[in-house]
């Protein structure tokens, strides 16, 4: 990326806020996997190891040989993985002291690999690897009494042993140390130590802390975790905005393969191709009021077009590229972002079935801003792919999660039968809540309600009073049938059908 993108997409990150981390996925990062730094450190720079003189001396008992065939045997790279025989070895070297083993026997009997499952023994042996000083086992030991597994819940040694890991150079356990202090488990919250303890994790290649670090110089905020951002800035301190380092830190945690990254750089980049072309005009549909009849064809869902002198907006292929894969590894963001991709047609080719997907996945694990479009693509794409059962479910999900244009919508169901059971006293309550919401279109439909006696007890006075609200606020209808129901003449005329004489 050249310097030119990085600059507009620090410029759009600032206005991002704070939809840009909404719904992200689980942070949760036990780094507790890490048994060992690396192949190269544990052969001592060799990474082709003379396996044969490194089995000979473990089976005269040298502990380090012991320990480096266990992470042979452990990763199966150079010989044949077995779990069981990695834990034997391990313990055999872990009974002689060697802290790297104790560490490893520990992580092995935490996750039930290769022997019975036993946080508490496992504890034990991490205790003990980190009293020799190992770093990994510092970390892990302060892991499981922050979430007191295998251990009664002490924050305050969990934090203890964090620090004396973070001492020694550990990538992780400053990160753990930031979550402590962002989130106050451990006491008070303080976000300015949060972010000095992220900055330090970040530094040492660890890639969440450097997500961390990248959301909160792009907008003066950190990406919290699940659901938002958390303000890690002291109050004093809105300097400390910096969007180009951001940038730069989010493309190293992306590089690394941190999906929570990958997905906000590709919000990014997509807001700035967007942001990049001329001004788009947006054409919203509406429900059309006068068309009550189960078979009349349902509304199109929103459509973009662009001035007539600009491109079409497409976005970057890299923006495609990092929103699959963090798509495919779960994050909700990532997943809605790819769903309207493919539903305004930014991709290769528009793809409603593959917007569908994607919404779902994203709406599946909670994420409520694409509850909506996906009810929508369900009840108003293409016939194909059309299911108003499904869509009445995610647009009274999408309700009860405050979207008022959901209840609009909702509504309709309801009101002509599709998908659910015809109800007019629930359109007409939805069509309340809507108009709640600033919706015009509802309170023209609730003034019809109300002139025709239909899920409401018929009041002629309040159906002139909603339609002259609506006419008011520009609805094309109701100033016609505010006029015709002044003229006896043209009672009978149908508000959602006017081709039609008589009562809908």
């Amino acid at each position: 990326m050249n310097l030119f993108a990085i600059r507009l997409v620090a410029v759009v990150a600032v206005a991002l806020l704070p939809q840009l981390a909404a719904a992200v996925g689980s942070e949760e990062a036990n780094t507790s996997s890490e048994i060992h730094r690396s192949d190269v450190t544990l052969m001592g720079g060799n990474s082709n190891p003379d396996i044969d003189s490194i089995k000979l001396a473990a089976e005269h008992h040298d502990p380090d040989a012991q320990y480096r065939l266990g992470v042979l045997v452990f990763e199966g790279a150079v010989v044949k993985k077995n779990l069981s025989q990695a834990a034997d070895l391990f313990r055999r070297a872990a009974d002689h002291g060697h802290a790297g083993a104790q560490n490893a026997l520990g992580y092995l009997q935490q996750q039930g690999l290769g022997v019975v499952r036993d946080e508490t023994e496992a504890a034990q042996w991490y205790e003990r690897a980190a009293q020799l000083g190992n770093t990994d086992a510092q970390n892990n030991l302060a892991w499981l009494l922050q979430e007191g597994r295998g251990r009664q819940k002490d924050l305050e040694q969990a934090t203890t042993w964090y620090k004396a890991a973070s001492a020694s150079g550990h990538a992780a356990a400053p990160y753990h140390l930031g979550l402590l202090y962002e989130t106050g488990a451990a006491g008070a919250q303080d976000r300015t130590a949060a972010l000095s303890w992220y900055r330090i994790a970040a530094e040492r290649g660890n890639a969440m802390a450097q997500y961390k670090v990248g959301a909160a110089l792009i907008s003066g905020a950190a990406a919290a975790g699940t659901s938002a951002f958390v303000d890690l800035r002291d109050s004093k301190s809105v300097e400390s905005r910096d969007p180009d380092s951001g940038i730069a830190w989010l493309e190293k945690s992306a590089a690394q393969g941190n999906p929570l990254a990958e997905s906000l750089l590709a919000a990014l980049l997509n807001r700035s191709v967007t942001t990049s072309r001329t001004d788009r005009s947006v054409t919203t549909s509406q429900p059309d009021a006068r068309r009550s009849d189960q078979s009349a064809t349902p509304p199109q869902p929103d459509t973009r077009r662009t001035d007539r002198n600009s491109t079409a907006t497409q976005p970057d292929a890299r923006v495609v590229s990092l929103a699959t894969a963090a798509a495919r590894q779960g994050v909700p963001a990532a997943q809605r972002l790819l769903g309207a991709i493919y539903e305004q047609g930014q991709a290769s080719v528009k793809d409603p079935a593959q917007a569908i997907r994607w919404y779902r996945e994203a709406a599946t694990r909670g994420d409520v801003d694409a509850q909506l479009p996906l009810a929508k693509l369900l009840d108003q794409g293409p016939k194909a792919l059309q299911d108003p059962g499904e869509a009445a479910l995610w647009y009274g999900k999408a309700s009860a999660a405050g979207r008022s244009e959901a209840d609009l919508w909702l509504g309709r169901l309801y009101q002509d039968g599709r998908g659910i059971a015809r109800d007019e006293q629930q359109a007409f309550r939805h069509y309340q809540r809507a108009v709640e919401g600033g919706s015009v279109e509802a309170l023209y439909r609730i003034a019809v309600l109300y002139d025709e006696g239909r899920g409401v007890e018929r009041d002629t006075r309040r159906a002139r009073d909603a339609f002259a609200a609506a006419a008011d606020k520009g609805h094309p209808g109701a100033r016609e049938f505010l006029d015709r129901m002044l003229k006896p003449a043209d009672r009978e005329i149908d508000p959602f059908n006017p081709t039609k004489i008589g009562r809908f």
